[in-house]
């Protein structure tokens, strides 16, 4: 994304149009860091990408994570990123039928954040690249890929991980491993 430029992911979105095309947003502070009088913000970068042709994008974690970041502004991407319509800080953007870009968070997210991610995107379409918060589950990588799936499936039928976790040993064993 950010260091390969805005062409080269045009360019790879013409040649391999059916690719799920992942932006990284790597380097992205040169640009996004509020001290930068000649940057522009987080959800101006989500929709370079979008208008680029990526699939998906970076949008931060909404202060959940461990990435820093506005929590006003991560928002704000995610709706940019997958909305028909986008609210902005100033205006209203109408994408007029183009693609959707799928919001990615990643970063000191695991199976105990899950929740709190998904009421501030007030939705759970985006994508969660939880390395660290499956991989390194006590009972190993397919525990902490069924703990995150259970976080989930707690937050869909409105309970908490603990009261959902008293017959998921996954679960248990991951807000044992991260706290809650």
């Amino acid at each position: 994304g950010v260091t390969a430029g805005w062409t080269a992911v045009q360019t790879i979105r013409r040649k391999f149009p059916d690719v799920f095309l992942h932006f990284h947003r790597a380097g992205h502070g040169a640009y996004t860091r509020p001290e930068n009088a000649f940057g522009y913000s987080v959800p101006i970068l989500t929709k370079f990408g979008r208008l680029a042709g990526s699939s998906g994008i970076h949008t931060g974690t909404a202060g959940i994570g461990k990435m820093k970041g506005d929590v006003r502004e991560d928002i704000t991407a995610v709706h940019s990123a997958f909305d028909k319509k986008s609210q902005g800080f100033f205006y209203e953007q109408d994408w007029k039928g183009m693609k959707p870009c799928a919001p990615i968070a990643s970063g000191g997210l695991n199976p105990t954040k899950l929740a709190r991610l998904i009421d501030a995107f007030g939705s759970t379409d985006f994508i969660t690249t939880m390395g660290a918060g499956c991989h390194s589950h006590p009972d190993g990588t397919r525990a902490g890929a069924m703990a995150l799936v259970q976080a989930c499936e707690a937050w869909q039928k409105k309970k908490t991980i603990a009261q959902y976790a008293k017959t998921r040993p996954e679960l248990a064993k991951a807000i044992e491993r991260f706290g809650d």
